[in-house]
């Protein structure tokens, strides 16, 4: 998602002008920001009407990309799954911006961390298998080797432990499964717990795949915040309602985790991270090496 400073007077304005044929009202207020720069509250008047409303908005750079987030959230409506509402998609500049409405709550990570009877590990996979289940589709979801390619483009600069790791996933390449709208960067820091219930925050990496990444990154999530405690329960949950198999679990989760390593900035002043993180791909690296040994063979796709 793009960085956009809604705080800058010039960049307000120019907003503001591009915001106010969408709204299809004349705005009678200049955009006012939290200090995160992500919500705002808009006034406009329509039909002598005054109106108000509170608004998260997401900027890409990409319009294919904020259009692929509003179909996201738009699927998650219609098959049960409480999330942000999408209002209005705005070309702005050579990208777009995307106003929900927001949801509020707690975030499960928090609840599961302070033992809050309302954050059971099995509650964490409900909503992924809802977004999952409603919304499969009758076309493959790209083939995995394609995503492992994908996912080594611009890590040049990577350890070689890294690369050797995606080496690894493409001697052993699951079955090509059937796409789903997927969430893109599921966990238990993006579903929260509120008034109507669980909602699912954080989604401005959505769009159509595989939905064994979703699956992937909520084991990652789990385990970063509450290991296997959290993490065995709600896969469990999931698996029994969309099987998985271990070896495709743990294909996708070096993956997922390789991916989480090259987006990780250095300045992030959390020097640990990465090194748990690169524990974890290690850790099941190796297990994948083993499977493989045992089996003698690649996995073969399902007839």
């Amino acid at each position: 998602m793009a960085a956009f400073n809604l705080e800058d007077p010039a960049a307000r304005s120019a907003f503001v002008e591009a915001l106010a044929p969408v709204v299809d009202a004349p705005l009678v207020d200049r955009v006012a920001v939290d200090a995160r720069g992500t919500r705002c509250r808009l006034r406009w008047r329509r039909d002598g009407e005054s109106l108000s409303g509170s608004f998260e908005v997401m900027f890409f750079s990409d319009s294919a990309r904020a259009d692929s987030v509003r179909s996201a959230l738009n699927v998650a409506d219609d098959v049960g799954v409480r999330a942000p509402r999408s209002r209005w998609l705005v070309a702005f500049g050579t990208g777009a911006a995307l106003f929900v409405t927001p949801v509020d709550g707690i975030p499960f990570a928090a609840a599961w961390i302070r033992r809050d009877r309302h954050a059971p590990p099995e509650l964490l996979a409900e909503p992924l298998i809802a977004l999952h289940e409603g919304s499969e589709l009758d076309v493959p979801a790209t083939h995995p080797l394609e995503a492992c390619a994908l996912t080594r483009v611009g890590g040049e600069s990577m350890p070689n432990w890294w690369h050797a790791a995606l080496d690894d996933l493409a001697r052993s390449v699951p079955y090509q499964c059937a796409a789903a709208t997927c969430h893109g960067d599921y966990g238990p820091r993006s579903v929260i717990i509120g008034r109507g219930g669980l909602a699912v925050t954080n989604w401005s990496e959505a769009g159509v795949g595989d939905p064994r990444l979703d699956v992937a990154a909520m084991s990652l999530g789990a385990h970063e915040v509450g290991e296997g405690a959290l993490r065995g329960p709600a896969l469990r949950a999931y698996r029994s309602e969309r099987p998985v198999s271990p070896d495709e679990l743990r294909w996708f989760e070096i993956l997922v985790g390789c991916r989480r390593y090259a987006a990780l900035k250095p300045e992030s002043g959390a020097p640990e991270v990465p090194a748990r993180l690169e524990t974890w791909i290690r850790e099941r690296t190796t297990a994948v090496s083993a499977g493989r040994s045992r089996a003698g063979t690649s996995d073969r796709p399902r007839s």
